[in-house]
């Protein structure tokens, strides 16, 4: 970042306004862009109210675009050429005035958190009926924008965060058509909104490549232990019968202790050292750190709730809380390989009848194959690699994702002008 744009930041989080810009009501902007009230450049559009059920991956002549895919399945815009976008069921009418257009924005106007009034801009629909479904607001520019630039612009915090102050509810949060009537929008000369969205999508081309290389990483991994954690395919030097053997007669059964979070920080340090892991499989399950352990290189599971079954080899000195049944053993048998080989059947002996469990007594009768502790130690070495390598590629794209932040702050912003 050169010493110019920094002197400009500095300049704009003072509240003063740098030479070439001028100030707005939603911000900070270079001068020449304009600023129009979202009311007087768009046309709200109508959208059905399809469920799910009503819709199908296979046939029909109408496409339908449902709010659960524009806040978890789509990014900014919707490729209507590649992107796979579900049917609505035959028997289902729709009329003509839904039918979407090409540069079209589609708002998702409900959401369980803050990112409701997500939006998607629609590209090459080519000669596909499309239209906008349940819990949505399909919008129609009556300017001309360049392609992509409303999905950039429509998810950035600079729009986003005139939408959130007028959400309402509180399980399930949802804004209104008048809510989007009522903000603004920012229009660069189009020439500038090409050149932004050209840098963005490129940025966007290096995250997919990333997340397709994190999927084929997955994918090896699965076939590794779909081989190896079965037996189908044999290390080299290792021929001895597998045995079978019930849970309980190789490990230790016993669980974690109840711990306040109050007791727990959330950053590692030299007195907190130690992992305090939940029953959930977020961030591994990891809560934060604690200046005890309870136990040292152990295969845990979920014993309540809904990751019940769910098992996972923890190396290394850690604590874990009471929903996290323990197995423990010296002879070398708590490894990646028993884990993995535990993980792919717990999830049959889970009972589902109100809050699903997977106690101890249960755990205890399981029954699974065990490899040889030295084969077993040779898998899980190649399982652990197969792990680095994933979660390497994994990094790499957070640091891709976190780059592409940037420049939408520097570019949507006009911190950074582009060339033209």
């Amino acid at each position: 970042m050169t010493t110019e744009i920094k002197n400009r930041i500095e300049q704009i989080q003072r509240g003063e306004v740098p030479q070439g810009y001028k100030k707005t009501k939603i911000g900070i902007v270079p001068i020449e862009w304009d600023i129009k009230k979202f009311n007087n450049i768009f046309t709200i559009i109508a959208n059905n109210t399809f469920s799910r059920s009503e819709m199908n991956d296979i046939k029909g002549d109408y496409y339908n675009i449902h709010y659960g895919d524009i806040l978890i399945k789509y990014k900014e815009t919707i490729n209507c050429l590649n992107d796979k976008i579900p049917f609505i069921n035959e028997e289902n009418i729709v009329r003509d005035d839904m039918i979407l257009k090409n540069g079209d924005i589609i708002f998702s106007d409900t959401a369980e958190d803050y990112t409701v009034g997500k939006a998607v801009e629609l590209l090459n629909i080519c000669d596909k009926k499309i239209v906008s479904g349940l819990h949505t607001i399909p919008c129609r520019p009556n300017k001309n924008f360049d392609s992509k630039w409303l999905g950039y612009f429509c998810n950035f915090t600079l729009y986003h965060n005139q939408l959130l102050p007028l959400a309402t509810g509180t399980k399930v949060t949802s804004i209104s058509k008048s809510s989007i009537r009522n903000t603004f929008i920012i229009i660069p000369p189009l020439p500038q909104q090409q050149k932004i969205a050209d840098i963005l999508s490129t940025q966007d081309k290096v995250i997919e490549l990333k997340e397709k290389l994190i999927a084929e990483k997955q994918k090896q991994k699965k076939y590794l232990m779909q081989n190896l954690l079965t037996g189908k395919k044999r290390l080299k030097g290792f021929t001895e019968k597998w045995e079978i053997k019930k849970i309980v007669d190789i490990y230790k059964i016993t669980r974690g202790n109840v711990l306040s979070t109050a007791l727990i920080v959330n950053k590692l340090n030299n007195n907190y050292k130690y992992p305090v892991y939940s029953s959930q499989t977020k961030q591994n399950g990891l809560m934060g750190f604690y200046n005890n352990y309870l136990y040292e290189n152990a295969i845990t599971w979920t014993t309540d709730g809904a990751n019940a079954g769910f098992v996972t080899y923890r190396k290394g000195k850690f604590y874990c809380t009471n929903v996290c049944g323990v197995l423990l053993n010296e002879k070398g048998y708590c490894n990646k390989c028993m884990a993995e080989i535990l993980n792919s059947i717990t999830k049959k002996y889970v009972s589902y009848v109100g809050n699903p469990k997977l106690m101890n007594n249960t755990m205890a009768k399981i029954k699974i194959n065990f490899p040889p502790v030295a084969e077993q130690t040779a898998i899980a070495e190649i399982l652990s690699t197969a792990d680095r390598e994933i979660e390497l590629l994994q990094e790499e794209l957070e640091q891709e994702k976190q780059r592409k932040k940037a420049l939408m702050q520097l570019l949507l912003t006009g911190i950074v002008r582009v060339k033209i």
